[in-house]
């Protein structure tokens, strides 16, 4: 009913609203779906970019819906890049009719894999969450500067420049997380929110959640996961702020770990992987 009534929303705007030329700025206007892209063209379009994000801190953007007065927006940028979240595929009919922005599909680059649990991999979508591995990051990267120089060619050096420097920084974190979990004792990282898989495949770790195809596990399989959990002595679960329910607070005491809250989705993309992999490596002293 949520998704149905937003679509209404969406529908009940005006062609105006929608197909408003766009407003001529300084700065080139681009939109991007999540937080960690907004750090990635904001490093490499510098004062020539002027960037908005559709997901807000705190909102999940597996169940987002964007307001009325988003939509109305993007009808003033230049281009979109998609990152392959459900909730683009909705807005993309709305925000291409009649509009001048350059959409950027999902960076043909990256492998995108399917969610622990899956049964049906032709009826599920792949796992959103590619920004989580850095080399990812890279293979994005390396796309923002791209478009950014074909949409602005006068100011493709300035872009090239700063994209040597930000997938300098990105490479040096892939090496800083590769000898980082090196320490750490056990393969397995346990979650609540399934949003490390591309992580914990790059870095040779084993993704436990307490969701399977993206749905809480059942009872059986959620007892299964105890005796896991239990006979691997693991004891931290980590969980995420724009996934917080009870059944971890449960979880945890059951198996008798500690909660740590890590970001996945923090601005400080760099900083962010830094910190997170110190909490893992430490989770794994435990």
């Amino acid at each position: 009913m949520k998704t149905f009534t937003f679509l209404l929303l969406v529908l009940s705007l005006s062609v105006h609203d929608l197909t408003a030329a766009p407003v001529t700025t300084e700065k080139m206007i681009v939109y991007v779906s999540i937080i960690p892209q907004k750090y990635l063209v904001d490093r490499i379009g510098g004062d020539q970019v002027s960037t908005e994000v559709m997901v807000k801190p705190g909102y999940s953007p597996e169940t987002y819906e964007p307001a009325p007065g988003q939509m109305r927006g993007i009808a003033q940028a230049r281009i979109y890049f998609r990152v392959c979240m459900p909730f683009e595929e909705v807005i993309l009919p709305a925000i291409t009719n009649g509009n001048q922005i350059r959409i950027v599909d999902c960076n043909p680059d990256i492998h995108y894999r399917m969610p622990e649990g899956t049964l049906a991999p032709e009826q599920t979508r792949p796992d959103p969450h590619i920004w989580t591995d850095p080399v990812n990051a890279r293979h994005l990267a390396r796309q923002i500067q791209e478009i950014l120089a074909a949409e602005d060619p006068q100011h493709a050096r300035y872009f090239t420049d700063n994209f040597k420097r930000l997938d300098r920084e990105l490479q040096d974190l892939h090496d800083y997380i590769t000898s980082q979990i090196r320490l750490r004792g056990s393969p397995y990282l346990l979650v609540s929110h399934a949003a490390w898989g591309y992580y914990c495949d790059r870095y040779g770790l084993r993704q436990l959640a307490l969701e399977e195809d993206g749905k809480p596990r059942g009872p059986r399989a959620l007892a299964e996961l105890i005796r896991a959990v239990k006979a691997q002595n693991i004891t931290t679960l980590f969980t995420q702020r724009e996934h917080r329910s009870p059944a971890d607070s449960a979880f945890a005491r059951e198996i008798n770990a500690r909660v740590v809250e890590v970001d996945p989705l923090a601005e400080d993309y760099i900083g962010n992987l830094r910190e997170v992999t110190q909490e893992f490596v430490e989770a794994a002293r435990q």
